[in-house]
């Protein structure tokens, strides 16, 4: 008989592996998560100016820009496509059209609607989409109200 066995039983080596990847998978979930986290940050950091920026040329020049008056979502949900959204975002931040963006390269693809206030007169709210040019599943949404005389 063997009395002094050195080293591990394949219960404890099985349980040892069920571990060590249970905190694996846990890391690597973590890690992708925080990956598209910045993404979205990154994301708004660059075009919330670019946003503001847009929606003042929008409230100055409001008769150059198509103003949505069908309020049933349908047309939103139309001019608000990822995949049919007309500008693009610049590595320098300028708003140009999509179509420039496989020359000048774009950080981002920009939608908007304006839409008239239904009660109040000359009051406009401006729904922006921002999509991430290399992973749309990053979105930002943001609206802005502007006031035109």
């Amino acid at each position: 008989m063997i009395k002094n066995q050195k080293g591990y039983t394949i219960v404890e080596v099985l349980v040892a592996m069920l571990i060590g990847s249970f905190v694996v998978y846990t890391m690597a979930s973590f890690l992708v998560g925080l990956n598209k986290l910045h993404s979205q940050l990154r994301l708004r950091r660059v075009s919330s100016s670019t946003m503001q920026s847009l929606a003042e040329n929008i409230r100055f020049n409001t008769s150059l820009f198509q103003v949505t008056f069908n309020n049933g979502g349908s047309a939103e949900a139309q001019l608000l496509d990822p995949a049919n959204l007309g500008l693009g975002v610049s590595k320098e931040g300028s708003v140009i059209p999509r179509t420039d963006c496989a020359a000048m390269g774009c950080t981002a693809y920009v939608g908007y609607v304006i839409l008239p206030h239904e009660v109040i007169r000359n009051l406009y709210q401006v729904k922006f989409l921002v999509v991430n040019s290399s992973d749309t599943s990053v979105k930002w949404e943001t609206s802005y109200y502007i006031t035109v005389k």
